[in-house]
């Protein structure tokens, strides 16, 4: 379809032929690898099953002198081209064409050569090589036929032995080129397979490196290396002025590296510091002395900024824990663990050090130190001898610190024997009979409320059965469950709305957690915000159930399902009237074909009845055919959250005043100062001195008073920490925090770009914008509440 813009803008709407664009790529290829060698004459290629199986649509606009000003594509790439269940690819692209610049083409040979069919096969640069000698090689062939023409009629006896010979050595020589074609091709072949092997092993060396990182002791300081730089009695066995415990931590990998250590010193006055020898000066009092922290690599400086964040040296990757403390270590279950003074995360699972460090079994208050030497316990969550700063899961339950809801509690943990077979769980586990009591007390009565629930099934198969489509007997038209017409999930399904498995068949396990709610369906939303989550209600003997979707938590580092996650809505008014029974249960969709009549007419003009039915009333009507209720699970995590309202910020460099929208430094200046104001919540009033009034400094309500150019003609260049009044700030704000992030994304910030930058396709401006937000919300989790 063509179409003139409003903006002059001639603009070609296209659909994507899979079948023919893959016919197109194996002849591209097929060609490639002829003349790489890679392919003999004679041998074709396979048509890419991907390419094939591909749709999609796009458009193309075209500015006044017909060059392309902006191309978009939507695909939908069939189920195959997937790794992972349930899911199917789909790819947008938009390409912004601009500056164009045009050599001189020369006529004569590239002009009609350039017109040519195969010039769209092999490019513009092979089409300059065979330019190159199309024209000496024309001329050649030429001068061959006229100088055979005379020969044949000057001498034709001559002239059929020539031709005669001729002929006999190409029929010979050819095999012996093909089989030189051959063993090129093979060889090709074979380095090809040696390069893909080699990949594969680096990508293998890549995951066993993730693996390690997420699973080890990360310090990059080898563990007892303060107790050697205590013990170094000076000795130099090879004379080069540096200790043999100082070598020896070159050698480890701290930061003091033998070549270039002194660069990588957080400290250049630790250059002398060494080259002096040890001393106990302590310079940020933290009992790590000077000469100790420039071997090892950590802070000691107090009067400037550790990478701009940390004040202190006693803390040098700022993680709350003293470098004392992570540098010296802890015993515990047989051996001694040093986390990594240098990293706020030692493993690597997404939780501070200091969350996992510290226990309080006892709940006074204070941190456990069990023998007194002034350095706390570590935690060990579930008691398996690997503290938690250390442990990839804390609470043993199977999902992973860095993707469990509640990562130090849970309802049950599984059980292995040394073979590492599941043998059963320790704790409370829910099923049909003994479902989950929710009793949440105390909630505001006009504030929406969502409740997170994390939970595993104790057959862990099934989590990969979540959402798996089957296929139904085709053409079976007896019984109470039909299929007449053999269609699919993947045939109904919406534009650009199918799982990569719809294309599977006509029946679906779907996991849903089944609520039920005694009493009327009070404290709940409406309708209509319950169906944007995928929530519906049902009537009950004496209440109602709600049915909440559940998804699949999948690891991508393990490429594993790990979890269940679902997501309820709630809304009280007068009070939560009876604890809620929560139970899972596996419901299974079907597409059914909904049989109207068994009668036919047979040739004699009688009615009869027939096992098979004859007329439907209805096709692929999505219905749940049965209920599996009884699948014991136990809880991972819970989350619930009282939504007290969301304000953002959207800034930008306006660009009616901005002299270079290239240059981005005034949003730059305001996102550092953020750093150090409104993401800390610095409250240090308003005077020279730091003396905190009880209000915050900075809040998303007071960047539009400040940094907003049409509206801060009262505010000083001071209080607009000197950044240039080139700003523009839009306000927004929200009951709750999904809402927001669901508008901003597709409505606030679409408007802004279109209203200030020019709808696409008639800007090439790619503008910056800085978001701000602050929620407000109370909240609770599994691990405030215990078991």
């Amino acid at each position: 379809r063509v179409q003139t813009a409003a903006n002059g803008l001639l603009s070609y709407s296209f659909t994507i032929d899979g079948p023919r664009f893959a016919e197109f790529m194996r002849q591209q290829l097929q060609a490639q690898m002829i003349a790489s060698g890679e392919l003999l004459p004679g041998m074709t290629l396979q048509t890419p099953a991907i390419y094939a199986g591909m749709t999609g649509s796009g458009v193309l606009w075209l500015d006044a002198a017909g060059l392309p000003s902006r191309q978009e594509i939507h695909l939908t790439l069939p189920a195959e081209a997937s790794r992972q269940a349930d899911t199917r690819l789909t790819v947008d692209s938009v390409v912004t064409f601009t500056d164009y610049s045009f050599a001189p083409q020369r006529a004569g040979v590239g002009a009609w050569l350039r017109s040519l069919p195969a010039a769209r096969l092999f490019g513009a640069g092979r089409l300059a090589d065979i330019e190159a000698v199309i024209l000496p090689a024309s001329l050649f062939l030429v001068a061959i036929a006229w100088l055979a023409r005379l020969l044949w009629r000057s001498r034709p006896t001559v002239a059929y032995r020539f031709f005669a010979i001729l002929l006999v050595t190409i029929m010979l020589l050819t095999p012996l080129f093909q089989g030189a074609q051959i063993a090129r091709a093979a060889t090709l072949r074979l380095l090809r397979q040696e390069s893909r092997a080699a990949q594969q092993e680096d990508s293998a060396m890549q995951r066993a490196l993730a693996d390690w990182r997420e699973e080890a002791a990360a310090s990059t300081i080898p563990a007892g290396a303060l107790d050697r730089i205590r013990a170094d009695d000076g000795t130099d066995s090879d004379g080069d002025g540096l200790s043999d415990v100082v070598e020896w931590l070159q050698d480890e990998g701290t930061l003091a590296q033998e070549e270039g250590w002194a660069e990588l010193l957080l400290d250049l006055s630790c250059v002398t510091i060494v080259d002096d020898g040890y001393t106990t000066d302590d310079a940020d009092g933290d009992g790590l002395t000077d000469y100790e922290e420039c071997l090892l690599g950590t802070s000691s400086a107090t009067s400037t900024l550790r990478d701009g964040l940390t004040p202190d040296g006693r803390d040098s990757d700022g993680d709350s824990l003293p470098d004392l403390w992570e540098v010296t270590g802890y015993a515990y279950a047989g051996e001694h663990w040093y986390p990594d003074p240098l990293a706020a995360d030692s493993n690597f699972d997404a939780l501070p050090d200091t969350l996992e460090w510290e226990v309080d079994a006892n709940g006074d208050g204070e941190a456990d130190d069990s023998d007194g030497d002034g350095i706390p316990d570590m935690r060990d969550t579930d008691l398996d001898g690997i503290p938690d700063l250390f442990d990839r899961d804390n609470d043993g339950d199977g999902v992973p610190d860095r993707l469990d809801s509640s990562p130090f509690t849970a309802s049950a943990r599984p059980l292995y024997d040394s073979a590492g077979q599941l043998t059963g769980y320790d704790g409370r586990l829910f099923d049909d009979s003994n479902p989950l009591a929710l009793q949440l007390n105390d909630l505001s009565s006009d504030k929406l409320t969502f409740v997170e629930f994390q939970l595993r099934p104790t057959d862990p198969d099934h989590l990969w059965y979540a959402r798996n489509v089957l296929d139904w007997p085709q053409y079976d038209r007896r019984g109470q469950m039909q299929d007449d017409d053999n269609l699919t999930f993947l045939d109904i399904a919406e534009p650009g709305r199918a799982a990569a498995n719809d294309g599977n068949g006509d029946i679906r396990l779907v996991p849903m957690l089944e609520i039920y709610i005694p009493g009327p369906a009070s404290g709940l939303p409406d309708n209509a915000l319950l169906d944007q989550y995928g929530i519906s209600i049902q009537p009950a003997e004496a209440g109602v159930y709600a049915y909440v979707p559940v998804y699949v938590v999948a690891d991508d580092a393990g490429a594993a399902n790990v979890a269940f996650f679902a997501k309820m809505l709630y809304l009280p008014g007068a009070g939560w009237a009876a604890a809620h029974e929560i139970n899972l249960v596996w419901m299974v969709q079907a597409l059914v074909d909904r049989c109207a009549s068994y009668e036919y007419v047979d040739s004699e003009g009688e009615t009869q009845q027939s096992s098979d039915c004859q007329s439907y009333s209805a096709h692929n009507e999505v219905e749940v055919i049965h209920v599996y209720e009884n699948d014991p699970w136990y809880l991972t995590g819970l989350n619930v959250r009282e939504e007290h309202g969301v304000d953002f910020a959207i800034i930008y460099e306006d660009p009616a005043v901005d002299t270079d929208v290239n240059d981005d430094e005034a949003l730059i200046q305001l996102a550092q100062g953020f750093d150090y104001s409104l993401l800390i919540g610095r409250d240090c009033g308003s005077g020279d001195n730091c003396v905190a009034d009880g209000q915050r400094d900075i809040s998303v309500a007071t960047i539009y008073d400040r940094w907003n150019r049409t509206t801060n003609g009262a505010v000083s260049d001071d209080e607009r920490w000197g950044i240039d009044n080139i700003l523009r700030v839009q306000e927004a704000s929200f009951g709750n925090i999904d809402e927001a992030l669901a508008t901003i994304a597709m409505t606030n910030t679409v408007a802004l770009l279109n209203s200030n930058f020019g709808v696409p396709p008639t800007t090439a401006i790619t503008p910056t914008l800085l978001f701000a937000r602050e929620e407000r919300y109370r909240a609770a989790s599994l691990d405030n509440l215990g078991t």
